[in-house]
């Protein structure tokens, strides 16, 4: 279990680490099931870095007694080697490039192994096409000896064109396109760039400089080798880029042939332990406490670089392995609790067993009074359903009703002269709406009459509406009918039906027709 969680916390803590910039030292696991010793395994890519001092483990920024220990690497034994040549158009620069072309194919029989791949470009200056140096030769990756010296054999001197002739190259932006071009064919071997150059970069190009290359090769593990020309003094930090990349770097010169095909031998050798580091397991007891939380530790190298790790105690399992007594203890513990529980459980029992003849005459009582409960709830409800269809008939026919006194609104605003009610002084009242009552009761009325000949709510003129009339002949037209009025109605000095009359039909409204209420007379105007 505490391997698994420190396994997972290992894998979080590594994974955050891809979003950072690459580490020299890679934690592959923290190993805690001997705790409070601490075992850590880890890959350190600088291989020059070998010995217990030249490491500090850090608990809380204090110094921890630790031990290392070299461990058998597991790692890739191929190689994705990519050859970056410098040709530069210089006349110059024919002996370096006659060199390099001929310590390459003299070292491939010896230098290619059994599953490795081989790249190989040349640069110079940027191409106007597309800003970019690199001039891939062999793109896919080849383990054919032959093929790869006919292609080295093949490189001459580049053809100027329309370029401006320079004679320098683009070093720093030649190593970062390799490190692109290798990261995007990144597969299981090891990779690696050997650059063969005479160190002439061009000092006016700020695309690209030595620490933009070093950051890049260190975030993809690609370490940097270069065999260096002395054509001239080194003034680019080639050899800088080699150190702070984890790979190395050598001067040679023509004249001593040999020495320059062992160096390169012992580059090509180096490759896979430069790239993924060697293996070490750093032991110590740590401070921290087993109360399962998650501590953090430091690995410092040489004072310098700084790489955290996380780990997780143990927690109350390990003081059962510490003092196994405990166990005794714990087991008193538990049946010391079964036994109450079985105790407690025996007097429960026999109250269930007092209280059911209780709780049974009680849900009797209880069952009767629901019974009697349900049936006036029964009632109530047919009640409130029988309300409630009522009412909703009723808002049925009210909502016809007001939809209807809408619509026939609208229509008799859309007349070309509004109806108006004129009387004896010449008074004018326009009928505003379709149903227009009039009486003595302001609250009910539209023309309110103070006249004690005149009922609350004597009549009612009414457009496009009329009792007892068909759909058809109401079409534009104004009708009236009393209210069932003290006095009654005339109309033309005819009396006009009452709504309480039986077989009531509407009388209907012409304009000049005279309407007389009790001692009140109006003009009808349309």
């Amino acid at each position: 279990m505490m391997k698994t969680v420190s396994f997972f916390v290992v894998l979080i803590f590594m994974w955050l680490a891809n979003f950072c910039e690459a580490q020299p030292v890679i934690v592959k696991n923290v190993d805690q099931s001997n705790f409070p010793e601490i075992k850590i395994q880890f890959f350190d890519r600088n291989p020059e870095v070998k010995n217990t001092s030249s490491y500090a483990l850090l608990e809380n920024a204090s110094r921890v007694p630790s031990q290392l220990k070299r461990l058998k690497d597991s790692v890739s034994s191929g190689k994705d080697i990519l050859i970056l040549f410098e040709n530069s158009v210089w006349p110059e620069y024919a002996p370096p490039r006659d060199y390099f072309k001929k310590m390459l194919k003299e070292a491939l029989p010896y230098a290619l192994k059994k599953g490795d791949r081989f790249f190989l470009a040349t640069f110079d200056w940027t191409r106007p096409s597309d800003g970019k140096v690199l001039e891939i030769i062999e793109g896919n990756g080849t383990d054919n000896i032959d093929e790869l010296q006919k292609q080295i054999s093949n490189i001459e001197a580049p053809k100027i064109g329309n370029r401006i002739k320079l004679h320098s190259t683009e070093l720093f932006q030649a190593l970062a396109e390799g490190v692109q071009f290798l990261s995007s064919k990144r597969g299981a071997n090891a990779p690696a760039i050997f650059v063969f150059s005479a160190e002439f970069s061009n000092i006016y190009n700020d695309k690209y400089d030595d620490a933009e290359v070093i950051t890049d090769s260190r975030k993809a593990d690609i370490p940097i080798y270069a065999l260096r020309y002395q054509l001239m003094t080194a003034k680019y930090n080639l050899q800088k880029i080699c150190h702070d990349t984890y790979g190395s770097h050598a001067d040679v010169e023509e004249t001593k042939n040999v020495e320059g095909l062992q160096k390169l031998n012992e580059m090509l050798v180096s490759v896979n332990s430069r790239c993924y580091g060697l293996f070490y397991e750093l032991t110590y007891q740590t401070y921290a406490k087993p109360d399962g939380s998650i501590h953090e530790a430091e690995i410092v190298i040489s004072g310098s670089d700084i790489n955290k790790f996380s780990f997780q105690s143990p927690g109350i399992i390990y003081w059962f392995k510490k003092y196994p007594w405990l166990w005794a203890i714990v087991a008193f513990i538990v049946l010391g609790a079964i036994f109450l529980v079985y105790i407690f459980m025996r007097k429960k029992s026999k109250q269930r067993a007092s209280e059911k003849m209780e709780v049974a005459a009680k849900m009797d009582r209880i069952r009767q009074e629901n019974e009697d409960a349900i049936a006036q709830q029964q009632q109530a409800h047919l009640k409130e359903k029988k309300r409630r269809e009522e009412e909703e008939e009723h808002n049925k026919i009210t909502a016809l009703e007001m939809e209807d006194i809408k619509q026939r609104a609208i229509r008799l605003k859309a007349l070309p002269r509004p109806p108006s009610l004129t009387n004896a002084q010449s008074d004018r009242v326009t009928i505003s709406t379709p149903d227009f009552n009039i009486g003595r009761d302001a609250s009910k009325t539209q023309l309110h009459i103070n006249d004690t000949t005149v009922s609350r709510l004597h009549a009612t003129i009414a457009f496009e509406k009329g009792p007892g009339m068909s759909p058809s002949q109401l079409e534009g037209r104004f009708f009236i009918w009393d209210n069932g009025s003290g006095n009654g109605t005339d109309i033309n000095g005819r009396k006009i039906p009452s709504i309480s009359d039986a077989n009531f039909i509407a009388t209907e409204l012409t304009s000049g027709d005279l309407i007389k209420m009790g001692n009140i007379q109006l003009v009808f105007n349309l």
